[in-house]
């Protein structure tokens, strides 16, 4: 599997990401997307972006540690990480 893989293909990964967090989805440097608006920050021309929200209104940082950990915990894992384990 690691043999398709090789160093162009993995730098056009690489810039692919930077640029869909730079740009959007767009195709500047080398971007994923089909349309060109290559301006910093600015998404408008780009297909989408990528977007980040607090979904939690925990009341302490404790109870939004652990509300985090118990998402990641059914994620990654179907919900079988406890403190045991």
């Amino acid at each position: 599997e690691a043999a398709i893989i090789d160093m162009p293909k993995t730098v056009g990964f690489l810039n692919g990401m930077f640029s869909l967090v730079k740009y959007g989805l767009s195709n500047c440097n080398g971007g994923f997307g089909a349309f060109n608006g290559c301006r910093e920050g600015i998404f408008s021309r780009g297909v989408g972006h990528l977007a980040f929200s607090m979904p939690y209104n925990e009341a302490s940082d404790d109870d939004q540690a652990e509300a985090v950990v118990s998402k990641l915990s059914t994620l990654l894992t179907s919900g079988r990480l406890s403190t045991s384990n």
